[in-house]
């Protein structure tokens, strides 16, 4: 039997025991002692600690005392739990523990979230020391950027995403295992306000399906531009007008299916496009949750009508012109033929990074074009348009919320409520959103028919 500590009146203990050395200790107060030594010997010595030198050894244990180290980061615990020791890590260790361990979008989240890690870094007056992490130094930081904001890279200063830094932080605190230990500043952050914040943003960006109309059908790419930039387009027998019915297809794609754009439209294959005899479906790889895929069935007016927008007539008749004969990718950089992203890496056989990079050249490109037409766009914008438009369309129907929440790929019904929201702000009772954005061409579809009206998407 072990004698618990809190069984030991502590504060008697000096009157319990006798300060004659030489008398046996039997008898009275003496026996006491002799059994309370008898019991203490099969306990074991962290129960005999002072309270006060306990509650000190509990703080150093999780990391709780000045720039101490957690003292779980053995070697065995590191190895057995995948975790990064904090005084050798690199931000290479940071963002492999993010992918492997954490799951997370090695093309989209983790490396936006690894840039924010860097510019913490190298902070001009509070810079985060990611070797010897300590949550008061990267308050600090966080402090003086919300007061502040960030400098961009023209001297402008512009508003700061201080909860996307708090996930970076918090990514680099599960790479070490302090998560549970070291507070996040998001803490100190009214989340309702922000959230607020950027649904009053959004509910300003939504496009109507008029602007969408004109975005598909929008010359981007005038006379001189074409001449100065597109020469070897030129040379190939690519007309200007080729090319800008290529320019209107991605916003097309973006717009009508809703793809995470950049990500999930860089990775697209041909193979991924399954016809079904009347209309095709796509299936769509969502890197943002461990590469998972869902199928989307689509309607046969945007699958297979000659005179409209489809994927039929894009790939009959659209990408061939601008695609090398072996690429797979179903977009494509309209200047290379190849992938996006595929010229701007030397080892051609590094498709993570090919991909990586083309998503940072396709966001570019959409929204040089985009904001030509819409200034407040954003290629994430097509996306929320997308499940806004088919929230309106299919309420009618009774069942949205469920079939936005898959057609979007939502693991969590939260994601879209939003659209509900959305919903009842923009819906003028002017008909079909998906139908009024894809009116038939004045100037005939692929066939050149003559019809402006809008007809039901089916």
């Amino acid at each position: 039997m072990t004698y618990s500590p809190k069984e030991i009146d502590w504060n008697n203990l000096t009157n319990s025991h006798s300060t004659n050395f030489n008398k046996e200790l039997v008898g009275g107060n003496n026996q006491k002692w002799k059994n309370i030594i008898e019991k203490t010997k099969q306990s074991p010595i962290e129960e005999m600690i002072h309270q006060h030198i306990l509650e000190d050894k509990v703080k150093h244990y999780y990391g709780l005392n000045n720039k101490n180290f957690h003292l779980k980061f053995d070697p065995n615990y590191q190895k057995q739990y995948g975790l990064l020791d904090p005084k050798k890590l690199t931000f290479e260790d940071i963002r492999q523990h993010a992918i492997v361990h954490q799951g997370k979008d090695e093309h989209g989240t983790v490396k936006k979230q690894m840039d924010y890690l860097s510019k913490m870094s190298q902070h001009p007056i509070y810079p985060v020391d990611f070797n010897n992490p300590d949550w008061e130094q990267y308050f600090h930081y966080m402090d003086y950027i919300k007061m502040n904001g960030e400098m961009d890279r023209y001297g402008n200063i512009k508003p700061v995403g201080l909860l996307n830094r708090d996930e970076a932080w918090l990514m680099y605190l599960k790479s070490i295992g302090y998560e549970d230990f070291f507070p996040r500043y998001r803490t100190r952050l009214d989340k309702n306000k922000i959230q607020q914040a950027s649904q009053n943003k959004l509910d300003k960006a939504i496009p109507t399906p008029e602007i969408v109309y004109e975005m598909l059908r929008y010359e981007y790419i005038q006379k001189p531009e074409f001449d100065k930039y597109y020469k070897s387009l030129k040379q190939k027998g690519i007309r200007r007008r080729d090319l800008n019915k290529y320019i209107q297809y991605q916003f097309f794609f973006g717009f009508f299916v809703g793809m995470a754009f950049e990500k999930e439209m860089v990775i697209l294959n041909l193979q991924d496009v399954i016809d079904q005899g009347s209309r095709y479906a796509i299936r769509i790889t969502r890197p943002k949750v461990g590469n998972k895929k869902r199928i989307l069935r689509l309607e046969e007016t945007i699958s297979k009508s000659p005179v409209h927008k489809s994927f039929k007539n894009y790939l009959t008749k659209i990408r061939p012109k601008f695609a090398d004969k072996k690429e797979t990718a179903f977009s494509v950089n309209p200047k290379t033929g190849r992938r996006w992203g595929y010229d701007l890496v030397d080892k051609h056989n590094n498709e993570t990074i090919i991909i990586q990079k083309g998503c940072d050249q396709l966001r570019g490109y959409l929204e040089r074009w985009g904001k030509r037409v819409y200034p407040q766009y954003f290629p994430y914008l097509m996306r929320h348009w997308c499940g806004t438009a088919r929230m309106i369309d299919w309420d009618k129907e009774g069942d949205a919320f469920a079939r936005v929440q898959v057609w979007l790929g939502h693991a969590d019904p939260k994601d879209t409520t939003i659209y509900v929201q959305l919903h009842r702000l923009w819906d003028d009772n002017k008909g079909s959103w998906l139908s009024r954005a894809l009116k038939r061409d004045w100037h005939g579809g692929m066939d050149d028919s003559k019809n402006s009206s809008a007809q039901h998407i089916k």
